[in-house]
């Protein structure tokens, strides 16, 4: 009986965290910053088309696509890009690789919309 609480217990805060809205400010720009900024941030050297440092840059038409389609994980680059296995973000020669953890939080953010 007990056990049968405990189980219920953890399977209800699993639900509860996973609706907790995900702070972009806190949570997300942390690891945008920390892993792919050096690339797609505004102080990249790297002339490439996707910024990572604001919405709009994140969000705009990239030529039939966007990294970020707030709600959609189906049209959204990056999570493609960051679970791909032949040509992942950060590339694997990156010095700084995402955490299975930092996948997951990046999907809830965009899922969240």
């Amino acid at each position: 009986m007990i056990a049968s609480a405990f189980v219920l217990a953890l399977a209800h805060s699993a639900v509860s965290a996973a609706e907790t809205p995900v702070d972009f400010s806190r949570e997300i720009l942390p690891i945008l910053s920390n892993k792919c900024f050096i690339c797609h941030g505004p102080d990249s050297r790297k002339e490439d088309l996707l910024r990572l440092d604001s919405f709009e840059g994140a969000t705009r038409d990239l030529g039939g696509y966007r990294a970020v389609d707030p709600g959609d994980l189906a049209k959204s680059e990056i999570i493609a890009r960051i679970h791909d296995a032949d040509d992942p973000m950060p590339p694997q020669d990156a010095e700084k690789q995402l955490t299975a953890a930092e996948r997951r939080l990046v999907k809830r953010w965009v899922l969240q919309g």
